[in-house]
């Protein structure tokens, strides 16, 4: 315990009994503590743990307990950890949520996995089992998309775009874990989605965003295919029968044009990546938003999903 106190230089060592303690008594001590593990990450389901933890005091220093809905909230993060009592010891042991299911080997647990995820929504974790590195996905039915994942073909059809594509291949099966982290109503998905990837941030999500393409890049192939479409006649005579009839007044018209040349950028405050668009529609776009959304944050200049700041 007294390695420790001296590693961060901080807190107080005590004995109780046969048991050594060390403690912290104020929060900046305490986030001393947590740089450390930010900067050196726990590993299996330790970082879950201490992952939730964060968040915890987080919403605290925040004081969103100081309002219902963020009371409710914190009473929601609080309510996934449980608390046994321990007789001999006369102390309170925490138990944080860790997976709903795990599968060590994706290889060997083939079977299993699809049999069980049958008919069932929920976010799902790929891990590295040898460098830790991790994706966070969702599905409204698991086991339609891990028979993709299982798709040797689908993999290396669609691995320019995927990491998670890219690893499987290169490593195997064998080399991943598999943790159902939540089983969840569809219509919550991409919201638990977020919040996973917010709290344990996957190295293989290219998407930081859930349902999004955020982050997301074409391949050289697709933006020339993408050019070579914009440029024919075919394209143009399409968009020219579809404006066939529909007369736009001026005003309207020069409205439309101011707001598509505003540029736009947006900042994710949580790892400093700075992305700017030409218009406010290009963000709403990569946002996976209206543009009305994005002006509207814009000029409150209020954060977006508490971590874009776009201006």
């Amino acid at each position: 315990m007294n390695l420790i106190k001296n590693l961060f230089s901080v807190g107080s060592v005590s004995i109780v009994g046969k048991d050594a303690r060390f403690r912290v008594r104020s929060r900046s001590e305490l986030n001393i503590i947590i740089a450390h593990f930010h900067k050196y990450p726990l590993q299996t389901t330790k970082a879950l743990n201490f992952a939730y933890f964060c968040e915890i005091l987080d919403n605290i220093n925040k004081r969103v307990h100081t309002n219902i809905s963020g009371f409710l909230k914190l009473a929601s993060l609080i309510n996934s950890h449980y608390f046994l009592y321990n007789k001999e010891t006369k102390n309170y042991t925490v138990h944080t949520h860790t997976a709903a299911v795990i599968y060590k080997n994706v290889d060997a647990e083939k079977l299993n996995i699809l049999k069980e995820n049958r008919k069932k929504s929920g976010i799902y974790r790929f891990i590295n089992l040898s460098s830790n590195k991790s994706y966070i996905g969702s599905s409204k039915n698991l086991n339609q998309r891990f028979l993709q994942y299982y798709n040797i073909i689908f993999l290396a059809k669609h691995s320019k775009s995927s990491l998670i594509y890219k690893a499987l291949l290169k490593y195997g099966f064998s080399k991943f874990s598999l943790e159902i982290i939540e089983y969840c109503d569809p219509y919550i998905l991409l919201e638990r989605e977020q919040h996973y990837i917010d709290l344990l941030q996957p190295e293989y999500n290219l998407l930081k965003i859930a349902g999004s393409r955020l982050g997301k890049t074409h391949s050289k192939e697709t933006i020339e295919k993408i050019k070579k479409y914009k440029k024919t006649l075919e394209h143009r005579t399409r968009m020219s029968a579809a404006r066939l009839g529909k007369a736009i007044p001026i005003e309207v018209r020069a409205k439309m044009k101011a707001v598509k040349e505003i540029p736009t950028t947006v900042t994710d405050i949580t790892t400093g990546i700075t992305i700017k668009y030409c218009s406010c529609n290009d963000a709403a776009k990569a946002l996976g938003v209206s543009s009305t959304t994005v002006r509207n944050y814009k000029k409150t200049h209020k954060l977006y999903l508490d971590k874009y700041k776009i201006f």
